[in-house]
């Protein structure tokens, strides 16, 4: 829209001169569109034919797929609670939404992104690197565990009643099916699966060889200067290091320097000898050195495992906001879509748009490799 202002010269000052112009950016009004369908009946032989109305419309008054698409992404993507997205309409509309409308709505995306679902499971078993984390969450009162399994392209996430082995091999885990790298923390069960490679994150070994190194350790803080040096020399993470067979002279050097500083285990009366956390820390640095140093020698293995932690950070928030899920089915509605959303996200897609094609039924077909 052109908005003209006219200024009035007199004739000896009126020189054409060039427009300025001036932009501002709006949204429009907020208002519902009702459409109204009618379908016709005839008598013909005898029996009465009548039309059909779209599939979606299946009430005599409901919401569309554009408003059912707004309110999953405030609920999920946005996290933002029912109360919240219920008021949000009233805001804006003048129309209070109910629990069940939104419900229904994420219950209705939930079964339409199924397949969706199945391509991104799909692209990660057949990914070079992906990465696995975990985190604790109330669901219907008790303690469950949300997994997730993800890489650049694509996040999977489901929840299980337990967090170890059987959650990881049950029917909704990827993990049986990987047979790249693995990145992860040191989670004992992770390392039940051999037909994947596996590869440790630093970020968490960082601290601990911080820690150490602050309580006067010398093998801690030559470690954490190696693994901080080998960072740089990998180019973050990102190349393969020269003289990687150097690299891991000197690591094992400092391990060696670790065994002779970390004192003895403690003999008890009963059980396993007690270990410093020092000398935790070297066994796990001894037993995993070639999952601590795929980094280095593999390109495509990162240094730590932002990416899954980053990927379970939404339900973390969501915990925050709404403090636990009251059913299993709305825990597993929700971490569907998380993962979904996460996705589109990272393919660069729009997210209100394909989440309303998915909605309607229109194919998405994803970047897998």
């Amino acid at each position: 829209m052109l908005s003209d202002v006219v200024v009035k010269f007199s004739e000896q000052e009126a020189y054409e001169l060039l427009p300025t112009y001036r932009q501002v950016f709006d949204i429009p009004e907020p208002r519902l569109e009702v459409i109204a369908h009618r379908i016709s009946c005839r008598l013909c032989c005898g029996q009465v034919h009548c039309g059909r109305f779209p599939e979606e419309v299946s009430a005599p008054v409901q919401y569309g797929l554009r408003a059912k698409t707004f309110m999953s992404l405030l609920n999920v993507d946005y996290r933002l609670p029912y109360q919240k997205i219920s008021q949000c309409f009233y805001d804006m509309y003048g129309y209070a939404l109910n629990e069940g409308t939104i419900v229904n709505a994420n219950e209705g995306l939930y079964e339409r992104s199924a397949e969706i679902e199945v391509q991104i499971k799909t692209g990660l078993q057949s990914s070079a690197v992906v990465h696995a984390d975990e985190t604790g969450g109330g669901v219907a009162g008790e303690l469950h565990w949300f997994h997730t399994v993800c890489n650049e392209l694509g996040c999977y996430l489901f929840v299980h009643s337990k967090r170890g082995k059987e959650a990881l091999e049950s029917a909704a885990s990827l993990l049986p099916f990987m047979r790249g790298y693995v990145v992860h923390d040191c989670w004992s069960s992770y390392f039940s699966f051999d037909t994947c490679k596996h590869a440790l994150c630093h970020a968490h070994l960082l601290q601990e060889l911080k820690a150490l190194s602050e309580q006067g350790s010398q093998w801690a803080a030559k470690m954490s200067a190696c693994f901080l040096a080998l960072y740089q020399a990998s180019q973050q993470g990102k190349a393969v290091v020269e003289n990687f067979e150097a690299w891991k002279a000197h690591y094992e050097a400092i391990c060696q320097q670790a065994d002779r500083e970390e004192p003895p285990p403690e003999k008890t009366a009963r059980g396993r000898p007690k270990n410093s956390k020092g000398r935790n820390l070297l066994n796990r640095l001894t037993t995993y050195q070639t999952e601590l140093l795929a980094f280095a020698c593999v390109k495509e293995v990162p240094f730590t495992n932002n990416m899954a932690e980053q990927a379970i950070r939404g339900i973390k928030i969501k915990q925050k906001a709404a403090m636990c899920f009251r059913t299993l089915r709305g825990a597993e509605i929700f971490v569907r879509l998380q993962g979904v959303m996460t996705t589109l996200r990272k393919q660069g897609l729009n997210l209100f748009q394909t989440l309303l094609n998915i909605n309607a039924k229109i194919n998405v077909q994803l970047e897998t490799t």
